[in-house]
């Protein structure tokens, strides 16, 4: 396995890499997972699919092609691309893609046609509209502050919304480890965000469920989340490995046996 260096100084944002494409998969999973769950239930609803912090919407080679030259465009679907491939195939369905860069936010323009393109994610909750009845909100900025908890949270107030949070375990993790006051507000302000319980509360949901911490690179680790009323098949399987509730922690196999 080719484990990618990246300069000090730009560790924090090493979120996108050639090994993005791990960190694509998982997501692509969950989010299908939970779509679908809705829609088996609920066929005729109007959905609306969020992408917090969409970048460019370019994906990458995926490992077992990148040293093969007969086959050197096999992509990963990037999460701009994973939220529509889901809106089309359960059709009645709408992308909202957030992005602040103005260089990324046009190629997005380009590659995405149909979805509604914001610059900043505080302008998502003004995309809710009576007619949609569920959303997804996707999260994976470079670091915790991008996250936009405060507009997560107000879209969940409009409409019944599950939350997909890709957590930057190495960002949050070091910020917990300053002892300098020049990092005081980062920790206050984000060291909390590798508390699951802190994001169910917030954002009002009975369960969060975490996985692992899987590296995708030598300077980026993340974790996935999802924090919603319940539990999709997902959730069940690998990478997830703890459940959290206002019962406390539990492990996915000790809660699957809970609900027999």
């Amino acid at each position: 396995m080719t484990v990618l260096a990246f300069d000090r100084r730009r560790r924090e944002r090493a979120g996108k890499s050639d090994r993005s494409y791990i960190k694509h998969t998982f997501a692509e999973k969950v989010v299908a997972s939970y779509v679908n769950a809705y829609r088996v239930n609920r066929p005729d609803h109007k959905v609306l699919l969020i992408d917090g912090n969409a970048g460019d919407g370019e994906g990458v080679v995926i490992d077992s092609y990148q040293e093969d030259l007969f086959v050197s465009d096999i992509m990963s679907h990037p999460t701009p691309e994973i939220l529509t491939n889901v809106a089309v195939q359960v059709g009645n369905a709408e992308v909202v893609l957030c992005e602040k860069d103005n260089t990324k936010r046009a190629a997005l323009y380009q590659r995405f046609p149909d979805a509604l393109i914001l610059a900043d994610h505080r302008e998502a909750p003004s995309t809710v509209r009576p007619e949609h009845r569920y959303v997804l909100w996707l999260s994976d900025p470079c670091g915790p502050r991008d996250h936009g908890v405060k507009y997560m949270r107000q879209v969940g107030n409009r409409v019944a919304t599950d939350f997909v949070v890709i957590l930057n375990h190495g960002c949050i993790a070091r910020i917990n480890s300053t002892i300098s006051p020049l990092w005081e507000t980062s920790r206050e302000l984000y060291g909390n965000y590798a508390d699951p319980q802190c994001w169910r509360e917030h954002l009002n949901k009975r369960y969060a469920v975490l996985s692992g911490v899987i590296g995708q690179s030598n300077n980026f680790r993340f974790r996935i989340m999802v924090v919603s009323n319940y539990l999709a098949t997902c959730c069940y399987r690998h990478p997830f490995t703890e459940v959290y509730s206002a019962n406390g922690m539990q492990t996915v196999e000790a809660f699957k046996e809970n609900e027999r």
